[in-house]
């Protein structure tokens, strides 16, 4: 591999934390407007899986036909699973600041080793549990946090917003765990446009389940749906992807960490939102733990968790 092939992952990754940088200002900017939670994540995952139809039905078409029906579960499944993710970290942010919310949702590689632990029965290094622990600190001091100064800081539901966004990092790992065999067999595009669809399709059917329209909303809420769609969807996501293929999981999931930062940074100059230094530290002893169990997995498969938004 030639340098100029050699630096391509990176590019990936810088332009994946690009893409997700802005996705929780965008989604928060859209909820301002008016769009409800359940719509933002249905438009977002619908137009993503509408825009790459095209590349699927002109360069793909034969690999797709090879998947068989075991294979189409799974995805469904991961599908399914990332609309759950999806819908609590978006509807988290309705309730908590961004900082709170990326720590918490770009636990995901912890959540990961813990589901691996438990539901495929692998071992992990003293090195791993470590990064656990440190990890669960930090997270009860940020629900130490929410609870001392919520109210006056941030809102009497911020609680009720970590929750949720602790949650979706949770169900982010089973989408992971979920897709990574599917990854192993199908190309990146087709994967992106089946779990996109599926999961879109889900959250559709919760709208309509619950009587909620997608559409009659304003102009600018509409606008911030389509930012939400380019950035962190179809730019994120694809970028991100391409990088998980070349590049560590301890990598990888340092990238997690870092748009918890560029994302905060971001929320203040767009919201005002002014982190605590009680709240950074709590953030910064999570960032510790989930790269320490990072580490401790480098001889393991990638399991590093896309960034949120």
């Amino acid at each position: 591999m030639n340098r100029r092939a050699e630096f391509l992952p990176y590019l990936s990754l810088l332009i994946a934390i690009s893409g997700f940088t802005m996705g929780s200002s965008f989604l928060k900017l859209a909820q301002i407007n008016g769009m409800p939670t359940s719509v933002i994540v249905a438009g977002r995952l619908l137009l993503s899986a509408l825009v790459l139809t095209p590349l699927v039905l002109f360069y793909y078409r034969t690999e797709m036909r090879q998947i068989n029906r075991n294979d189409l579960l799974r995805v469904c499944a991961a599908g399914a699973f990332l609309t759950i993710h999806l819908l609590m970290i978006v509807e988290s942010l309705k309730h908590t600041n961004i900082l709170f919310n990326q720590i918490l949702v770009n636990t995901g590689p912890v959540w990961v080793a813990l589901l691996e632990v438990f539901l495929l029965k692998v071992r992990f290094s003293r090195m791993v549990w470590l990064g656990l622990a440190i990890c669960i600190a930090g997270g009860s001091l940020i629900f130490v946090i929410s609870a001392l100064q919520g109210a006056v800081l941030y809102g009497s539901n911020i609680l009720l917003g970590n929750a949720l966004a602790l949650g979706g990092a949770v169900f982010g790992g089973i989408y992971i765990i979920l897709g990574r065999q599917m990854r192993q067999k199908v190309s990146l595009v087709p994967y992106l446009w089946l779990t996109f669809g599926v999961g879109g399709l889900v959250a559709l059917l919760f709208n309509i389940i619950n009587s909620i329209s997608m559409f009659g909303y304003s102009s600018e809420a509409n606008f911030w749906l389509v930012m939400v769609t380019v950035f962190p969807t179809l730019i994120g996501h694809t970028f991100f992807n391409n990088a998980l293929g070349y590049l560590s999981a301890t990598l990888v999931t340092l990238s997690g960490q870092v748009v918890t930062l560029t994302g905060t940074i971001a929320a203040f100059f767009i919201f005002g939102e002014r982190p605590t230094l009680p709240a950074i530290f709590a953030g910064c002893i999570i960032v510790v733990g989930v790269l320490i169990a990072a580490a401790g997995q480098r001889r393991k498969p990638k399991v590093a968790a896309a960034p949120t938004g």
